[in-house]
């Protein structure tokens, strides 16, 4: 069983009038005295959150699909052109990281596993109760607990979780 949990997407907007966002106050400004030079949106509809800079750049996070992310990509877009009064520009979209929760349907002996793929886990129950598995081929990792639950993350797909998953119940299927 798979479930994600969190998507993290950037995105690029060419206008120009950006540049004076991080420095005028704005409705919907939600800086309270903070150095950083960027403006946080937030969204009920899709939840998600955005941060913009004045370079155009812009971080959505907190959304659970690719279709979600996208309507929250457009959802601030056109919140940014009616915030700077003209065209935000909306740019390229690329989804940089998933994050998804994962439960594999039983419990797993990590300790034994642990030691019959040393090569794959890491583990050690002083510093840590999961098993770190880095470096799959998917260019995801995953932590596993005993419980059976699981965490993928930096994948840059949905398939690449399914995929990790896959390759992860095979490992540490009974």
């Amino acid at each position: 069983k798979i479930h994600i949990e969190n998507l993290v997407t950037t995105s690029k907007s060419s206008n120009p009038l950006l540049k004076g966002l991080a420095k005028t106050p704005l409705r919907r400004d939600n800086r309270k005295g903070s150095k950083f030079c960027s403006r946080r949106l937030k969204s009920r509809s899709p939840h998600a959150t955005t941060l913009v800079f004045p370079s155009g750049n812009q971080v959505i996070a907190g959304t659970n699909s690719q279709s979600e992310a996208l309507l929250a990509h457009t959802s601030f877009s056109a919140i940014i052109a009616s915030m700077i009064d003209g065209m935000s520009g909306a740019g390229e979209f690329k989804i940089q990281n998933i994050v998804a929760s994962c439960h594999v349907g039983y419990n797993v002996d990590i300790a034994t596993m642990a030691k019959d793929h040393a090569h794959i886990f890491s583990w050690d129950a002083k510093l840590f109760p999961g098993a770190r598995a880095k470096g799959t081929s998917f260019g995801t990792s995953v932590l596993l607990f005993s419980s059976g639950n699981g965490v993928i993350t930096g994948a840059k797909s949905e398939r690449q979780i399914v995929l990790t998953f896959e390759w992860l119940y095979e490992i540490v299927e009974p």
